[in-house]
């Protein structure tokens, strides 16, 4: 039986280290990324890139603006990226 973890992490500093010396299998960790700052989505995926190289899931709630233009700006990156 595989169980896959799906730990809810705020993208900051901390989180991003243990995420690079994590040491279990990419397929049963899975983290939710919670992003608070005014990162672009090109920011992100470098930030995520020198870290972690697994999937991610990505709330970005907390970042959204009326216009939901940044929500916007990820679902773009992810589907040029094809992910």
């Amino acid at each position: 039986m595989s169980i896959t973890y799906f730990p809810i992490l705020k993208w900051k500093k901390g989180e991003q280290g243990a995420l690079n010396h994590l040491l279990v299998e990419k397929q049963c960790f899975i983290p939710i990324i919670e992003l608070y700052d005014d990162l672009s989505p090109q920011e992100f995926l470098t930030q995520l890139e020198s870290c972690y190289s697994g999937p991610v899931y990505v709330d970005t709630i907390s970042i959204d603006d009326d216009s939901r233009s940044r929500i916007k700006d990820f679902a773009d990156l992810a589907a040029k990226l094809g992910n």
